[in-house]
C-alpha cells in the first residue's frame, strides 16, 4: 500500500514537471518580443527601433535598405512567430538607413519611408504598403464615381473610405484622388477641415492618397489572406 501510495506521488510530481515546462514554455513564447528578438528574421543587414507593444497592438520600425522581396520575406517570418503572442495586429514601418523618423509615426510620409506593413492575425492578412513618388500630377477634370463606405473624423482631418471603378493607371488615381477631394472640402465648408486621407480600394490593389502629401501615394498590395 506504502509504495502503491509513493508511485501516485511520483506521477503526481512528474506531471506537475511536464506542466510546468509546457507552461512556462508557452508564457515565455508570449513574452519573447523585444528588439533582439525580432533580428535574424531574414538573412539581411537591418535594426529593429522604436518597439511598441500594448495588449492588442505591436508597432515598430525596421532601418535597412531593404528590397521589397526582403520586407515581404521578413512579413512573413514575423506573421508566423507572432502566432505565439497574443497580440492580433502588428504594424512595421521600413526605413531605409538615412532616414530621419522623428515624425515618422504623426505623418503620412517622411523621407526615406519606404514601406508599412500591416499584419491581422484574425483575418490571417498581410497588407504591405508601398510609397511611390508622384510628382507633378493635375486633379483631373472628370470624376469618376467614388463611393464612400466610411468617413471618421478626428482632430481636424477626415479619413474616408471609398471604392472607385478598376483604373489601371496610378497618375488616374492620384488625379481623381485629387479632384474628389476639393470636392469633399466644397461640400463641406463648415467643417474645419485640415487634411483628407482616402482609403482607396481598387479592386486590384488598395491605396492611401493624403493632402498632407499629394506628392506620394501608397500602393497596398495583400501578400497573404485567409
Amino acid at each position: 500500500m506504502k509504495f502503491f501510495k509513493n508511485k501516485i506521488i511520483i506521477a503526481i510530481a512528474l506531471l506537475a514537471i511536464i506542466l510546468g515546462f509546457v507552461l512556462g514554455g508557452k508564457v515565455s513564447k508570449e513574452l519573447e518580443i523585444s528588439s533582439d528578438n525580432l533580428q535574424g528574421l531574414i538573412n539581411q543587414d537591418y535594426k529593429i527601433e522604436d518597439l511598441e507593444t500594448k495588449n492588442n497592438y505591436i508597432e515598430f520600425t525596421v532601418r535597412g535598405n531593404l528590397q521589397i522581396n526582403d520586407i515581404k520575406d521578413f512579413s512573413n517570418e514575423l506573421f508566423n512567430k507572432s502566432k505565439h503572442w497574443k497580440q492580433n495586429k502588428l504594424k512595421v514601418f521600413f526605413v531605409s538607413k538615412e532616414a530621419d523618423t522623428k515624425n515618422l509615426k504623426k505623418e503620412f510620409f517622411v523621407d526615406g519611408l519606404t514601406n508599412k506593413v500591416i499584419i491581422d492575425k484574425k483575418e490571417s492578412v498581410i497588407k504591405v504598403g508601398t510609397f511611390v513618388s508622384v510628382p507633378s500630377i493635375e486633379k483631373s477634370r472628370e470624376l469618376s464615381k467614388f463611393k464612400e463606405t466610411n468617413i471618421k473624423y478626428k482632430d481636424n482631418n477626415a479619413e474616408i473610405n471609398v471604392s472607385i471603378p478598376e483604373i489601371n493607371s496610378l497618375e488616374k488615381i492620384v488625379s481623381q484622388s485629387k479632384t474628389y477631394s476639393i470636392m469633399f472640402r466644397d461640400i463641406n465648408k463648415n467643417k474645419d477641415i485640415d487634411n483628407i486621407q482616402l482609403n482607396i480600394d481598387n479592386i486590384s490593389n488598395n491605396y492611401t492618397f493624403s493632402t498632407e502629401n499629394e506628392n506620394v501615394i501608397e500602393v497596398i498590395e495583400k501578400i497573404k489572406e485567409s
